[in-house]
């Protein structure tokens, strides 16, 4: 089963957001072969090593986030742990925003919470409506061996507390209310409907900090339903303006959006002549120059390439260019 969740009226759906619990286990396992002992990610905190990340198998023994490796040996004897490695979760975070630009323009990355945003405006006709956009991209992922949780809404704090804690499941709301057998509803106005879904769920899925979630809870307070219909000048004194942001954002009162990847800018090398050149070995040695500038470029960002592309403009004005499809990656000028 899939978990997909999705709130909110389709014509104002925006943001999607998708979580990825184990984003580190699947790079082992891709290097190694699936393994049926336990998993766990440690990084050092103050002197003590904690849990950062774990594997599915680790999350059924009751090992979670910030919990201490000794602590959890204690629960799993059989554990196998691994040095945390925030550049290769960045790096994989990056690569599937990238890869997510095929459902929209404009994704980004969430490098605190392993998940990365779509803005799905506009896209959604693409595959029927928002659902069938949803359940392409989350099988697709499913077959490359990734556990997700995927959740779509009108606002980004939505759609991100409802991927982090909502329970799995399909959650949509059309327009008018109607549900996929013809029946019409009353509308229920988009905001009403996104502080139903939101109350049920923890304090947390505000994306509060944690000392203010603790001291939410020392006052008896541990749903977002708990503070929805309590005085604001209060909550404010004593939790900050911080909780009341999170809020209004999740509910929509207040603008939110979340910064997209920058398009990816093709890498150019180019010279200009003071004076036209004619003699054929003159345009191989520049095309050559060229090459060996194109494979510098290339070497320094780590990169290599698929498709090239030369071109070149004659005297008269007019531009031509030439294809050039390699068989596999390559950044060796021959």
């Amino acid at each position: 089963e899939i978990p997909l969740r999705l709130v909110g009226s389709e014509m104002c759906i925006r943001d999607s957001y998708i979580y990825f619990p184990y984003l580190a286990a699947p790079r082992i396992y891709r290097n190694t072969g699936p393994s049926d002992q336990p998993m766990v990610f440690v990084q050092s905190v103050n002197g003590v090593d904690r849990l950062v990340n774990c594997c599915a198998l680790a999350r059924r023994y009751g090992l979670v986030a910030g919990m201490r490796l000794a602590d959890a040996r204690a629960l799993c004897p059989t554990l196998h742990s691994h040095s945390h490695d925030a550049a290769s979760d960045h790096a994989d975070l990056q690569h599937l925003a990238l890869w997510a630009r095929r459902y929209s323009p404009l994704t980004g990355v969430d490098e605190r919470a392993n998940g990365i945003w779509m803005d799905v405006a506009g896209a959604e006709h693409l595959f029927g409506d928002v659902r069938g956009l949803m359940l392409d991209c989350a099988r697709r992922l499913r077959r490359s061996g990734l556990r997700l949780q995927f959740a779509a809404a009108p606002t980004c704090g939505a759609a991100w507390a409802l991927a982090h804690y909502a329970r799995p499941g399909i959650h949509i709301v059309n327009q008018y209310n109607r549900s996929f057998s013809g029946t019409a509803c009353s509308l229920t106005p988009p905001r009403t409907k996104i502080q139903q879904i939101l109350a049920p769920l923890p304090l947390a899925a505000l994306r509060i900090d944690q000392d203010i979630d603790a001291a939410l809870h020392r006052a008896g307070l541990h749903f977002i339903g708990d503070i929805m219909m309590m005085p604001r000048a209060p909550l404010a004194t004593r939790f900050g303006d911080g909780l009341l942001r999170r809020l209004d954002q999740a509910c929509g009162d207040i603008q939110e959006s979340f910064s997209p990847l920058a398009p990816t800018q093709p890498m150019i090398v180019s010279w200009n002549f003071a004076e036209p050149i004619a003699a054929a070995s003159d345009v191989v040695a520049m095309i050559s120059y060229l090459a060996d500038e194109m494979a510098r470029l290339l070497y320094h960002a780590g990169m290599a390439a698929r498709r090239l592309e030369l071109g070149w403009q004659l005297i008269d004005g007019g531009r031509h260019r030439h294809e050039i499809h390699l068989s596999r990656p390559s950044r060796q000028a021959l």
